[in-house]
């Protein structure tokens, strides 16, 4: 209800009792909000967390090209400045996605996808960021951002609240609600609308 740009939570770790005692509150603001999300995630030593100005100083944009990862590209836009010179945009074919799908097909959608992130990686290089770099992975989205959230060590990671797969997100937990609890590093989180 109020006039504000997004919602701040700080979020402790990732245990199932982590889970279980910050469900109530986090997860419920994550389903509910129709504002964006920014989960900081607590250190137990408070030397050890980022500072605000080091925040968006590379930003791993996760992106399934649906409606919901559109909404994220302006305030990824907003993020650049003078500390935050690097974008990592990040799409993976999704297995699940591909199992009944000929090897063909799936070259297609490659391709496609390559072309969908180079006209991203354009956009924001005309935004002015100074480094931008694609990645097409094919695996399981939630173990491949993680991968590529420790080998690629981003501030923090941008992703729609909900992707491609309404139902399946529903019944399964979604991607972005998963992320929250396992991703070591700040997530900003996009609602659709």
């Amino acid at each position: 209800k109020g006039n504000f740009s997004f919602i701040l939570i700080g979020s402790h770790g990732t245990s199932f009792l982590d889970k279980m005692l910050i469900g109530s509150v986090t997860e419920k603001i994550v389903q509910h909000s129709k504002k964006p999300i920014l989960i900081y995630k607590l250190k137990k030593n408070l030397n050890e967390g980022l500072r605000c100005s080091e925040i968006f100083r590379k930003v791993l944009y996760c992106t399934d090209f649906s409606n919901s990862s559109e909404k994220c590209i302006p305030y990824i836009e907003k993020m650049h400045g003078a500390t935050n010179q690097e974008l990592i945009i990040l799409h993976v074919q999704d297995l699940r996605n591909l199992r009944h799908i000929e090897p063909e097909k799936i070259e297609e959608f490659n391709k496609k996808d390559l072309e969908r992130l180079e006209k991203l990686k354009t956009h924001f290089e005309n935004k002015g960021f100074k480094k931008v770099m694609t990645l097409l992975t094919t695996g399981y989205s939630i173990p491949e951002i993680l991968n590529y959230t420790t080998t690629e060590e981003p501030t923090i990671i941008v992703i729609g609240k909900k992707g491609k797969s309404n139902l399946k997100e529903m019944l399964l937990g979604g991607v972005s609600q998963t992320l929250v609890y396992k991703s070591p590093v700040p997530i900003f989180l996009v609602e659709e609308n």
